[in-house]
């Protein structure tokens, strides 16, 4: 039996649904991740999280476009995962983890290092806007991270051989990125790829239960 294509049309009794959802998705992104950004400055404590390795590893602004290439990789959830019920799995587990963000954003505001607090902006449009998108203060867990990780995980079992390469390829480029423009330290992105797979695998194993119980009834 031969596997369906990677990318495809979007079923037409799908789309209605497809769109709430991606709504939905956006509102609680804007709400709580733009909110932590602006609340956290008003706590009263900081945490560090940085390594002192990590001041050794170099700045490199051109990798903002690599950085940013995430927005694509969720953008083409509907055209690959055609089928509500896995595409529903994985905008419920993003939204699970920016609310679980907004908690550790605001449990733990991070204080940036002596160093990422002495770098200046370079005259670059992709960093300037990967700088904009990160706002500021939202550092643990990496969300940024945990969205690259999610959609990898939630594409994996679509891809073919090559294709699975390529998914792994690509976000360990994501994952790279946020270090070398110092965006994110390194527990960031072990506490975001974590968060990826506990709130991916617990939005699937609901689902799968809901589903069983209907089947029964």
């Amino acid at each position: 039996m031969s596997q369906s294509p990677f990318f495809g049309a979007v079923p037409r009794e799908n789309i209605r649904t497809v769109v709430l959802l991606a709504i939905v998705y956006s509102l609680v992104f804007d709400v709580f991740y733009g909110g932590a950004s602006l609340l956290a400055r008003y706590v009263p404590w900081r945490v560090h999280v940085d390594f002192a390795f990590e001041a050794r590893i170099p700045f490199v602004p051109e990798a903002a476009f690599i950085y940013l290439s995430v927005l694509p990789m969720i953008a083409m959830a509907p055209f690959v995962l055609r089928d509500l019920q896995s595409y529903s799995a994985m905008v419920w587990a993003l939204i699970l983890e920016t609310l679980v963000g907004f908690v550790g954003f605001m449990l733990l505001p991070v204080e940036p290092s002596a160093l990422d607090q002495t770098l200046s902006a370079p005259e670059s449009p992709a960093y300037a806007f990967a700088n904009w998108l990160n706002l500021e203060g939202n550092y643990l867990p990496s969300l940024h991270v945990a969205f690259a990780v999610t959609a990898m995980l939630a594409y994996w079992n679509r891809a073919r051989g090559f294709g699975k390469s390529v998914l792994f390829v690509w976000t360990s480029a994501i994952v790279g990125s946020t270090l070398l423009i110092h965006q994110h330290y390194v527990l960031d992105v072990l506490t975001g790829a974590l968060l990826a797979w506990v709130c991916l695998r617990y939005v699937k194993v609901r689902a799968q239960r809901r589903a069983e119980i209907v089947a029964a009834a």
